[in-house]
């Protein structure tokens, strides 16, 4: 199987021997292209909502040190639509953003593109919506 935070194979199992993520707490509707949920034990999509149903929205993260424009998957509509609403919710730490450029906070590019960023919520010092 493959982490879906940090794409490590290992054997399947209840974390990640590589980063320590528990699988259990990943939230299946936002996992990057080419994880697929059946490959991780006890992990089941949101019911009512899977991957194919949610919305890419762009967003540019701040953290400390980086600026990350990316997009981020949502449900398409109510509960969980909003990046905001990603950025309260107590049952990830997680967000995985797609398609993304990082970049110091001065500008200097640091990574001009990669399919996935994980980023953790705590290190995140505000979101714009773009």
């Amino acid at each position: 199987m493959r982490c879906p935070r940090c794409g490590f194979e290992q054997d399947p199992g209840p974390e990640c021997v590589r980063c320590g993520v528990v699988f259990k707490k990943v939230d299946a509707g936002n996992l990057p292209p080419g994880i697929d949920v059946g490959d991780i034990p006890g992990l089941e999509p949101e019911e009512g909502i899977v991957a194919e149903e949610r919305d890419l929205k762009e967003v540019v993260l701040f953290t400390s040190q980086f600026k990350i424009q990316g997009k981020v998957r949502t449900a398409t509509k109510g509960y969980r639509g909003r990046i905001s609403d990603m950025l309260n919710d107590d049952s990830t730490q997680f967000l995985v953003v797609q398609d993304a450029k990082v970049s110091t906070i001065e500008g200097e590019i640091k990574v001009p593109f990669t399919p996935v960023v994980v980023v953790n919520k705590q290190d995140v010092h505000f979101a714009v919506p773009s």
